[in-house]
């Protein structure tokens, strides 16, 4: 993969916010939106982003997870692939029809970090607060990223992020190199 470069950064502002193949956990139903406040679903498909709800084919994947301090989480399908599944992710105060559109960090090899607001195969974990990503850049996920973030009271903080660019099979699926924290 050539020279490392070292550096370090402060990621835990830059991750608030967004989710999106394996189902999400926490509250579901079989029909696409039924369970989801009104508010959300109208900001939701004012989004330019995701297709819209009625066309995705996981539309009834959808999850919502308590959070700490009185915030919800909202897993809201986005688009599909043949093996991603995009969400985004919405939080808001439990209390109000109020949604912040969560945004990610993203990383590629030959651009380096960037943002997104979509996560694809994602997972969230109620019992640790960790939502997991994978996304595959060919069906057997032997490239791809996939990114570990963890709630910290009001945003989800990066804690490991790896990636491989290279479709050459030579780590198993999801067994990526880890480029964040860096490893000496």
């Amino acid at each position: 993969m050539g020279s490392q470069t070292r550096f370090s950064l402060a990621l835990t502002a830059v991750t608030i916010a967004a989710m999106g193949a394996t189902t999400p956990s926490g509250a579901q139903s079989e029909e696409p939106a039924v369970g989801l406040p009104a508010a959300l679903l109208a900001q939701h498909a004012a989004e330019a982003s995701c297709e819209p709800l009625a066309e995705v084919r996981h539309a009834a994947m959808w999850g919502v997870h308590t959070l700490t301090e009185g915030f919800v989480l909202y897993m809201v399908p986005c688009a599909a692939g043949a093996y991603n599944f995009s969400y985004a992710f919405y939080v808001g105060p439990a209390d109000r029809d109020a949604f912040a559109r969560q945004l990610f960090v993203d990383f590629h090899d030959r651009y380096g970090w960037t943002g997104t607001d979509q996560l694809f195969n994602p997972n969230f974990d109620p019992e640790t607060l960790t939502l997991t990503s994978f996304y595959k850049l060919r069906g057997i996920g032997d490239c791809g990223t996939s990114g570990v973030w963890r709630w910290d009271r009001y945003a989800f903080a990066l804690t490991a992020f790896y990636a491989q660019s290279e479709c050459d099979l030579s780590v198993e699926p999801g067994d990526f190199p880890q480029v964040w924290p860096p490893v000496d």
